[in-house]
Parts: structure tokens; sequence; C-alpha cells
């Protein structure tokens, strides 16, 4: 395949609005979100063959040798020999000893080298979203600071900007067969991470994306009565809404609905809704192939990315809106574990395409540092076993997705799975973990009527 020439003007601070097709907002909308637009799912318009390589999470310190590891080698090849790859930049990646920003202050935090940019240039990673629930570990400036990096690395970046309109607009990469767009956003985002525009005299702020849900838990009518007469609710119809107070901090809002089993659904908020799918409408407008991803942790049964079950309710809606309005590819990253494949109107919907690459290095605040108290277990979180953390066993499991079109039309998706259990970092499966994992991956996928083949350590959807 003809590779795809790194052509990106940089964005300087951000300043994606300069670019064609850039966002422009529409008034705020009322009412209950719809199930689906009404769009009709335009065409992909790119001309004769040409291929899309997905790939999940992107977590890692350091960036892999491609020149001296076999496994990275492998890997790139299949990266470089399609004519768009495209990924999800979980960690935030900088140079700490230059950088003038202040120290992080939520726990958790994610750091990676700075040359983890050029890394993914070097693996044939083309283009990332910078959106995601590690954003803003270290704050704005962290976030600049990476993506002027990116930035130099010739890698597009989207879902990041100096005010949200930016940070919705679509992103491009112009090549030799035709302008890829890319439109990212996250729904799972630490509190100060979303952009704003300036409104009513107040400044705008830079950040990401977001995508704004609100959780409704599904319980029994005998747990609703429970619930009603616990916060002295009269008994009826409709939701319970309880507002639980937290310490320091604003009450959460809490709603609980009757439904046949317990679950956990969720509401969109219809402004950042409208704006998303508005986004995507206007990168296929100005790109022959257009890619919308989420960073999305939540699950049906609300446990956030320690466990694989189905996607959240929502995703199933905006990733079918997102199709409709011209999405050709559409990639869910954030939980870490494998979620199923559908083909939604000859395009593919990748729930969840698990962690690509791993590994990333964990900086301790100063109050993480010094948790240890008088009484109780004593707990040293600069002790690595203290603080020691399990993976859950689906986060070994991923895949490289590489779809296939042929005059604007789905030839095929072949699937090549990762595997991180059998030794350090991310490598192409063995042919026995690489059907264990397709046959995973068949069950995830079985609900939404999608049929993988498998040859040989590849799966092949074919429509």
């Amino acid at each position: 395949m003809t590779r795809f020439r790194r052509a990106f003007r940089s964005l300087g601070k951000l300043a994606c609005s300069r670019m064609p097709g850039a966002l422009v907002l529409t008034a705020i909308s009322t009412g209950v979100l719809a199930n689906t637009t009404n769009d009709t799912a335009p065409p992909t318009k790119m001309r004769g063959s040409f291929t899309v390589s997905s790939v999940g999470d992107l977590i890692n310190a350091d960036p892999l040798d491609v020149e001296h590891n076999a496994d990275a080698r492998r890997l790139a090849q299949i990266l470089r020999s399609s004519d768009v790859a495209i990924g999800n930049q979980e960690s935030t990646v900088f140079d700490i000893a230059t950088f003038a920003g202040p120290g992080p202050g939520s726990p958790y935090i994610l750091l990676g080298r700075p040359t983890l940019a050029k890394g993914l240039n070097a693996l044939g990673i083309d283009m990332v979203s910078t959106a995601s629930n590690h954003s803003n570990d270290w704050g704005i400036e962290g976030l600049i600071a990476m993506t002027r990096l990116l930035d130099a690395a010739g890698v597009v970046h989207a879902g990041d900007g100096m005010t949200l309109a930016e940070a919705r607009a679509p992103r491009f990469l112009r090549g030799s067969k035709g302008r890829v767009a890319l439109i990212a956003a996250a729904s799972t985002y630490k509190q100060g991470a979303k952009a704003q525009d300036a409104i009513d005299g107040v400044p705008a702020r830079p950040g990401i994306s977001g995508l704004r849900v609100r959780p409704i838990e599904i319980v029994s009518a005998s747990t609703m009565r429970h619930l009603r007469a616990a916060w002295g609710q009269k008994q009826g119809q409709g939701d319970l809404i309880v507002s639980v107070d937290t310490p320091f901090a604003q009450p959460i809002e809490k709603r609980y609905r009757v439904g046949p089993r317990p679950r956990v659904i969720y509401d969109m908020n219809v402004v950042d809704h409208d704006a998303i799918i508005d986004a995507i409408r206007a990168g296929k407008r100005d790109a022959d192939v257009a890619v919308f991803t989420i960073h999305a942790h939540e699950n049906d049964d609300n446990m956030d990315d320690l466990a694989s079950g189905p996607p959240a309710d929502f995703l199933v809606r905006l990733f079918h809106d997102a199709v409709n309005a011209g999405a050709d590819v559409v990639m869910g990253g954030g939980p870490h574990s494998m979620r199923g494949i559908e083909i939604y109107r000859g395009k593919p919907i990748f729930y969840g395409l698990g962690v690509f690459l791993f590994g990333g290095n964990v900086v301790l605040t100063q109050e993480q540092k010094t948790e240890r108290y008088e009484d109780g277990p004593q707990r040293d979180n600069r002790n690595p076993k203290d603080r020691a953390f399990k993976e859950p066993e689906s986060w070994s499991e991923g895949f490289i997705a590489t779809t296939q079109f042929e005059d604007g039309k789905l030839r095929e998706v072949r699937l090549q799975p990762l595997d991180r259990k059998a030794g350090n970092g991310t490598h192409l499966a063995t042919p026995v973990r690489a059907r264990e994992i397709l046959a995973r991956l068949q069950d995830l996928s079985r609900p939404f009527g999608t049929v993988i083949a498998i040859d040989g350590a590849t799966g092949v959807i074919r429509p």
C-alpha cells in the first residue's frame, strides 16, 4: 500500500479554527435526544483501495524500539502498510525538565518521555486522540506541551483546543490518496478537563472535547420502594433523584429508575451530542474519509474499566449517530478491554480495541507519598509492593483492526490479536493465543450480529 505522506501543517497553539471545515457550533437544543439522527450515512469518498488501521489505548512511558526490537518491528510493519493508522494517546507526554507548568494535583498521574511523540511516528501511527481521563493530569500546560511535541513529530491530534469549538473541530491529514478527518471526544474525564468557549464575558478555557453523560441506576420495584422509604420520599412513579453530600465538594446527584434487570444506563447531554455530530458532518464534508473516536470507560454494569462487559447504552446510540453523520470508522477507547464489533450501514464500529501499548510511568503526588497514619495497617505509597495493582485479565488482550475500503465500500476488516500476557510489552499473539482472543471477540461481537471468521491467527469480517 502507498503510505500516507505526513504533510500536516503545525497547529501552533492548537489553533484549528484556521483549518477548512472548522466547527461552527449550532444553537442550544432542548428536549429529549432522539435515538438516532436523520442522516443517511454519506458514503466513503475515497476511490480505489484505502486502509485504516485502528489501535487502542497508548499508555506507555517509553517509545518502542522499532529498529532493534523484533516485536515492535512487526507491529510497525502492520501499521505502516496501511494508508493511515490511528490510536488513543492517553498518557501525557512532555519533557518534565523544561516544563513550566505547575505540578499535578489529582491522583494517578501519567507521564511519558518526550521521545514518545517521535516514537509514534516511527511506529507508524499518523493520528491520535488526546481526549481522555488523563488529558489534564498536568493541567492545560501539560496538554499544550504534549500537542507541541506531536506537531513537531508530524502526528495529527484531535480532541484538544484552546476553546471548546477548537477541541471539537475535526483535524485533517492529507496524503497522496486524499484527506482523512479525525474527530475525537471523551465521556470519561477529570474535573476541569473539558474546554469552554467564551460566554457572557467569561473567557474561554483550554481543554478537551467532552461529552457529558448522566448515569441512571436501574433497580427492581422492590429496591425502589426501599430507596424511597429510606430517603423519606413518597412512593410513586418516575425516577428517584437524591443528592448525596460529599466532604468539601459539591453534592452528587444520583438517579434511580425501575427496570427489568439491574444495570446502569446513561443520558447524553444534548448540546454536547449535537456539537460532536456536527463536527463529524463538517469533517466528512471536507475530507474523503472521516473517523470518530471517543474515550469512554462507562459500562452497563458501572464497573468502569475493571470489567469487559457490554458497552454503555449511550455509546451504541452515539456511534450509530456518528455513522449516520458521515463517520467511516468508529473507534472506542478507554476501558483497556476488548468490546464487540458492529458493522452498521457498511461501516465498522469498534466498541473497544483494548490496550495497544501499556506501561505508563505513574507519578505519585506529595499527598500519595505521605499517605501514612498512626492507626491501622501501615501503607507507604513509596513502596511498590504497597501500591501494587493487579491488572484484570482482560487488559492483556487487544487487537489491531485494519479496515479496507474499495471504491468507497467496505471490503473487509482484518483483526490481528495482541498479547501482553506471555511476556513484557505488546506483541502479536501466538497462533494459539490469537485463536483464544478471537474466540472471545466473536462472543463479544455476536450480540451485534457480526460474524468473525478465523483464518489462522487472524480474524476476518466481510460484509
